[in-house]
């Protein structure tokens, strides 16, 4: 049986900031006891269940493995979220800067099935998969994972649906995700965001521009043709 666990790291200590961390994770975050590191990056995590490990700059979420195959962001900080699963021999992360997405890898069996961005500094000189993601991890992290000893104490917490209020407080607070070839400031000109997937990329479609002659003859309630004779009429 090999390693089959997920999660996300973000360089900065959460410890003190619990609310901000629930802006992130999109969950309320209710603590349930103290565990270890060992059991904490232990197989087959419950998907309402988180461990948190904090570090001198950063924290370290093990969660279930479906929720970490996610993108997540954190205005102002670097996230990696990250998936290693050695039964299926799936192993991706989505690594995002101040909310943007940098980069996403995702590998099954060996083989690339979805790379996006600009290839990061040291992928180069880590072609195994499983070796960039401890990495990305010890890079935002600034620890090892596996140095981490097994008695360290970590927080175990349930997520739990936000109510409606707070989760509308949340969305405002919310920084948003763009495309690689947005990477610039947002564009001045009103777009509509449709959203493929709340922890997913955001696509900008530009609404179509109408032109004032067919809102008059809207708000007329005239066909187009009626409204060319009356011009026509009004000429002679």
């Amino acid at each position: 049986m090999g390693l089959h666990i997920g999660g996300l790291v973000i360089d900065r200590n959460f410890q003190s900031n619990i609310k901000e961390l629930e802006q992130i994770l999109g969950k309320r975050i209710v603590f349930e006891q103290e565990t270890t590191f060992k059991k904490a990056s232990a197989n087959d995590k419950e998907k309402d269940s988180i461990d948190l490990f904090f570090s001198d700059s950063g924290t370290l979420i093990l969660m279930n493995i479906e929720q970490a195959s996610t993108l997540f962001k954190a205005k102002g900080q670097q996230a990696v979220s990250f998936v290693i699963d050695e039964e299926s021999m799936t192993f991706g992360i989505h690594y995002t800067r101040n909310g943007f997405l940098i980069r996403k890898i995702i590998e099954v069996e060996g083989e690339v099935v979805e790379r996006k961005g600009e290839q990061l500094e040291f992928e180069e000189s880590e072609k195994d998969k499983i070796e960039l993601i401890y990495h990305l991890i010890e890079e935002v992290l600034d620890e090892h994972l596996w140095d981490i000893k097994p008695d360290t104490v970590c927080m175990r917490y349930q997520l739990e649906d936000i109510d409606k209020e707070s989760k509308q407080e949340q969305e405002i607070s919310i920084h948003p995700t763009i495309e690689f070839e947005d990477l610039e400031e947002f564009p001045t000109e009103k777009t509509t965001q449709q959203i493929i997937n709340h922890q997913e990329e955001i696509t900008k479609v530009k609404r179509p521009k109408k032109s004032i002659l067919k809102k008059v003859i809207r708000g007329l309630g005239l066909e187009e043709t009626d409204f060319n004779i009356i011009k026509k009429r009004k000429g002679e």
